[in-house]
């Protein structure tokens, strides 16, 4: 690689993978470049769909620059290829929130459970050294079961999994909007 092509190498990797500020800081410094190419454009159409807003308005700002969109209006088949790099990405989002979904689902038919194991405690507790005895039982072995499923099945407590699950809906649904605001090409 010649002195010219790893700073932009550099600034590639940054822009795909970085930290936040290493994707805004690269994006930045590729709206300073004298010359575009398919990798850098492609890579800052992607950007714009990331889930940081400053990075999203460092690669639209970047865009804008004069070889961007020079190679844009040059090569406007780059936006198809972004697009179908994005897919993968959004479909992967796609599997997280279902994922999540159904453990909040989860977690949510174990608190019925739990819940259900406690009226049958709590509603028999005046009768327990009667016929009302094996429900109380049952009803605390129902209670502890489910506490104890919880524990083990949960990776977060129910409000880190919400939160999660929020966040992750967001960035699909953003992502989502983004592929579709994307022309088919730049031409008219």
């Amino acid at each position: 690689m010649d002195q010219q092509s790893e700073p932009v190498a550099q600034l590639l990797q940054d822009i795909q993978s970085g930290s936040v500020y290493k994707k805004i800081a690269a994006a930045t410094a590729s709206g300073k470049m004298k010359e575009s190419n398919e990798e850098m454009v492609v890579a800052l159409l992607l950007a714009r769909a990331d889930a940081d807003d400053a990075v999203k308005r460092a690669a639209a700002s970047a865009l804008e620059a004069a070889p961007h969109q020079q190679y844009l209006q040059d090569h406007p088949e780059v936006i198809q290829k972004a697009k179908e790099s994005l897919r993968p990405e959004i479909d992967k989002l796609q599997s997280e929130v279902d994922e999540l979904t159904n453990h909040v689902w989860m977690l949510g038919g174990i608190a019925l459970v739990a819940l259900f194991g406690a009226f049958l405690v709590f509603t028999n507790l005046s009768t327990m050294f009667y016929a009302g005895g094996i429900k109380v039982v049952a009803g605390f072995i129902i209670v502890i079961a489910a506490v104890v499923v919880l524990k083990v099945k949960e990776k977060a407590g129910p409000q880190q999994v919400n939160l999660l699950l929020a966040g992750k809906t967001r960035e699909l649904k953003g992502k989502k909007e983004y592929l579709e605001k994307l022309p088919n090409s730049t031409k008219s």
